[in-house]
Order: structure tokens, then sequence, then C-alpha cells
């Protein structure tokens, strides 16, 4: 059978490789074999995989939400017919303009679609509406459960994939854990990200456990994440936390920072714009770092994703003495952040295996193609 050729339609695929709507796409076309995969990038640049066809259609990097103008060069290129491609891939969120600018490139091209749904849109209602492929892929059992029971449809799930090796080499060498645990924060300053109530939680929970420090590492990617983090800084201090809570930025050498951390937690309301397995925590997991979440459906089947030891504790949403109770937990016992995060680190190897998530979509495409 004839290699399938497959545009995959996506933010830039290009570094920095610090959004997981970036990398589900980058390591389809990595490890995918039996495909022959067209990848959008800016220009200038190449991808790692050199049988990989590399289209110039962005002017840079981009930012987390690709710009008017940067779609409209997205929608220009699906509705051009060279270099032809047989079936086309779909990455993003589904909304009202991803969804109308899709279906007029699948008129005019006449080509089948896989639409993967890499994060749950704001408002569930009319979801149906807003899937337009002949495969609809969602990235979890219970984001599947929850679109359909919006109406929607999903023909598969492929949860995905992480190269734990890769993740090991950029974290460098293992340290020894420091005398001070650090609870890691690597999410959105400002709602819903769960920062607010973590400094909270942390505040109760260090009445009770003396020595460690709370750092909050984020990324800006919204234009009030300034004003969200300084005003992070003055609940820790009012709480008390002035020397024991760090609020920061993007940090370099982010990895590092992951590994060197005694709990990584992630108290997220929702999942708005994020993967329903955020990469950062399967991140967290393969470098064997224990991990906290809010109970949302798909945090808490990740956690028992690995049908043993679960990797991490998950608290009620919104619930602060519950997250207080489980960072207590894990910071007065270090044998148990050891076993969980052992756990994490086979959950991510043994099961979120990047190839295994390109095998499926490559038979998904031999299906249309």
């Amino acid at each position: 059978m004839t290699a399938p050729r497959v545009l995959l339609v996506s933010k830039p695929l290009a570094p920095p490789w610090n959004d997981g709507g970036k990398v589900v796409p980058r390591d389809v076309a990595l490890h995918g074999a039996g495909a022959v995969f067209h990848v959008l990038v800016p220009r200038g640049a190449s991808f790692p995989r050199r049988d990989v066809v590399a289209e110039p259609v962005y002017r840079g990097a981009g930012a987390f939400a690709p710009g008017l103008v940067e779609n409209a060069r997205v929608l220009a290129r699906l509705c051009r017919r060279e270099p032809e491609v047989d079936l086309l891939h779909f990455f993003f969120a589904p909304n009202p303009r991803t969804c109308a600018a899709a279906r007029v490139a699948l008129r005019l091209r006449r080509r089948p679609a896989v639409q993967t749904i890499l994060s749950r849109p704001a408002r569930m209602e009319g979801v149906g509406r807003l899937l337009f492929g002949d495969r609809v892929v969602a990235l979890s059992h219970a984001a599947a459960a929850a679109v359909r029971a919006a109406g929607g449809r999903v023909d598969r799930v492929i949860p995905p994939g992480l190269d734990a090796a890769a993740v090991d080499r950029e974290a460098g060498p293992a340290r020894e854990e420091e005398d001070e645990p650090v609870v890691l924060f690597p999410g959105d300053p400002g709602p819903p990200g769960g920062a607010r109530e973590l400094v909270r939680a942390f505040a109760l929970m260090a009445r009770e456990v003396s020595g460690a420090r709370l750092v909050l590492a984020m990324r800006a990617k919204t234009a009030s994440a300034a004003a969200e983090a300084e005003a992070l800084r003055r609940e820790a201090r009012a709480l008390g936390l002035e020397g024991r809570a760090e609020v920061l930025g993007e940090v370099p050498e982010f990895r590092a920072r992951l590994r060197s951390a005694s709990i990584v937690a992630l108290p997220a309301a929702d999942l708005r714009g994020k993967l329903d397995y955020p990469y950062v925590l399967l991140e967290a997991m393969a470098l064997g770092r224990p991990v906290v979440v809010s109970a949302l459906p798909s945090l808490v089947e990740l956690l028992a994703l690995g049908g043993g030891d679960a990797p991490g504790l998950a608290a009620p949403v919104g619930d602060v003495e519950a997250l207080a109770r489980a960072l207590e937990r894990l910071l007065r016992d270090p044998s148990e952040r050891r076993a969980r995060g052992a756990a994490g680190a086979a959950l991510v190897r043994d099961r979120l295996d990047p190839r295994a998530a390109a095998a499926s979509y490559v038979e998904l495409y031999r299906e249309l193609a």
C-alpha cells in the first residue's frame, strides 16, 4: 500500500517545545512510520526528521495562540493544492473560527480529515457543530465522554505520548533532594490555573511542616500574567510566606527544575488551553516526581492509568484544606514520594510511548486514504 501523504495542521512546529499543542503533532511526525508527513513551520526552519516535508507557512515560531494573520496564512495553504496531500490532520481545540476555516478548505480540497481535540472548548454546549473530521480523536476517555455527553462524536481515544529518554537527557543528571523540599507549580498565574489555591494550601500546610519551599514557575500566556503574578506575591507575603514562596516567570532549564522538585503540583480548576493529560505532568512523572492535582476527570484518569500504585494524589477542585493535606502527606513521607515518583516514571515509559500514539494515527490515515 502506498504511504498516505498527510498534512498536519497545527501551530508552527518549531522550538521552543513548551506547548503541548506543538509537541503532540511534532511527535506524530517524528515517530509515525508508514506515512509521508507535511508540517507547517516558520520561514527558514527545518524539521528534526529529514524525510518530513517542512512547509514554511508561518512567519515565526509564534505565541501560544497564533494571530489572525498567521491563521490566514494557514488557511491559504489549506486551499492551495500544491504540494498535494491525501488527507489533512487538524490539531486544535474546537472553536468556531478554526471550524469554519477547516470546512472551507475541506470543501475546496475534497480530502478526508482527522481532527484531534487537543483541549476542550470553554463551553461544551453545541460542541458537535465544531467537529468536522471524518475521524475525531480525543486524548482521554474522560474528554471523549464529555464530548459525547454534549452531543458530539469521538471515534478514537489516543493519549499523547512522551519521549521519556529525551526528557531525562535534557533534565541533566539526577541530584540528591534538597534539605528543604520544594513544591513546584508549573501552571498559569491566573484562574483557573490553581496558583492562588496552591499558595493558600501551602500556607496552611506550612504551619505543620517546617522547611518546605514553594516555587511557582509560570509562563506568560496572557497579557494579564504579570499583574496576576504580582497579586500572588502580595498574597504570599500576607499569608506569612516571605522567604518560603517564590513567584517566578518562565524559567530557563525548566526540566532541571522539574527534576530537583520534591512534588509537582497542578491544582487547576479546569484544563482549558491544556492537554487532557497536561504535558508538564507527563514530564514530571517521567522524571520520577510525584504529582498533586485537582480531581478533574482526565487527571483522575491519568493517575489511574498505570493500574497499580498511583503516581500522585488528587484533591477536590477548589478544596484548599484537602490540597494542604495532600502536600503535607507527601512532604512528611519521603518513601511515599519515591514510590509514587517511580510509579509515574513506569506509567510514562510503559503506557505513554509516543511511537504507539503515532502508530494509532497512521492506522487512521490508512483507513481514510
